[in-house]
């Protein structure tokens, strides 16, 4: 979709979609990375017209650097940096506790922010260090901090919604939420979307007040916003 999800276009590719677990758009460039259960990922460099295999270190959705192309964050027992569109993964960090990192972000002062099972961790230094910032133990769960809300961070886990504008030295649960499914910010904008199992909701301020989203199945498991932010 281009227009906030108004219509929708499907997209054709060299891999079963009925697999399809997860994917993302890189907020610098037009690049699909599609992501499945045993197969690896895909990569696109024009807007899903041609696809090209490349390996992932762990079947997880990247994280896209919101102003360097090539440059993507990738959760797996502490967090792994790719400067090449994901030909190579060095470690990035000293490793995170709390288990494998269910989401990775960067917030607007650049630090790292790693949703894990038990918690919401943050790094200024690179991953040499972690600050816990709020414990949420959960099966499933994303981390987001708006591109144009500085200090706001919005965390999920199985039974609701957690919001803070102090970068995290406090939060507090946003009502109106149950189970949240999958997480997004759309780049460049306060714009949220929150999808829980019957219903996704939408967010304009990021995250202060909330709508429901109308002509979108249930059950959705995964967003990815591109360049422009539709």
């Amino acid at each position: 979709t281009v227009d906030g999800g108004q219509s929708w276009t499907a997209l054709s590719g060299p891999f079963d979609w009925s697999a399809l677990i997860d994917f993302a758009i890189a907020p610098t460039a037009s690049r699909f990375l599609f992501v499945r259960s045993a197969a690896g990922g895909w990569r696109s460099d024009d807007n899903g017209q041609t696809w090209s295999s490349i390996t992932l270190p762990v079947h997880r959705n990247p994280t896209f650097h919101p102003t360097r192309p090539g440059e993507w964050l990738l959760g797996a027992r502490g967090a792994l940096r790719t400067l090449d569109f994901g030909q190579t993964w060095p470690r990035h960090t000293t490793g995170v506790a709390g288990g494998e990192p269910l989401s990775v972000d960067l917030d607007a002062a650049g630090r790292i922010l790693v949703r894990t099972r038990n918690a919401l961790l943050a790094s200024d230094d690179q991953g040499a260090s972690w600050q816990t910032l709020i414990e949420i133990p959960s099966s499933a769960g994303a981390v987001v901090a708006p591109d144009l809300a500085p200090g706001t961070l919005l965390v999920s886990d199985d039974y609701g919604l957690f919001r803070s504008t102090d970068a995290g030295q406090s939060f507090g649960h946003v009502a109106g939420f149950a189970d949240v499914y999958a997480l997004r910010e759309i780049p460049g904008t306060t714009r949220v979307l929150a999808a829980e199992l019957s219903r996704t909701q939408r967010s304009e301020d990021a995250g202060a007040t909330w709508q429901i989203v109308g002509g979108l199945p249930e059950r959705i498991s995964t967003f990815a916003v591109g360049l422009s932010g539709g």
